[in-house]
């Protein structure tokens, strides 16, 4: 009797800890940019049956291939700009075993 109709959907929410649906690991965007003496949220989400799921950052390990041009929260994702250039930031879950590397530019303005 309804002219909408029935409608749903569900949300698949893991448990803290529990990262064994995790089929792998996305960046919104591919690649990640801030301002030197700025910080950014990297924007990293699990994939779980095709669909993006925000994480659990501390289940996360991040790290930084120039920490002379940027820094990363080892588990808050937080980009930081030291100096203009570019880095590569590895992003880690230990379980299942999945890694990911995001290219991050560093700009001076």
């Amino acid at each position: 009797a309804n002219a909408y109709g029935a409608l749903a959907y569900m949300v698949y929410m893991p448990i803290a800890g529990a990262t064994s649906a995790v089929s792998g690991l996305a960046v919104v965007g591919g690649s990640v940019s801030v301002r030197v003496d700025n910080s950014v949220q990297i924007p990293v989400k699990y994939v779980i049956n095709d669909q993006l799921v925000q994480p659990n950052y501390a289940d996360l390990t991040f790290t930084s291939s120039a920490t002379g041009t940027a820094t990363v929260g080892e588990h808050t994702g937080l980009l930081t700009g030291v100096q203009a250039g570019s880095a590569d930031i590895t992003v880690s879950l230990a379980s299942p075993a999945l890694t990911l590397v995001v290219p991050a530019t560093v700009t001076n303005a």
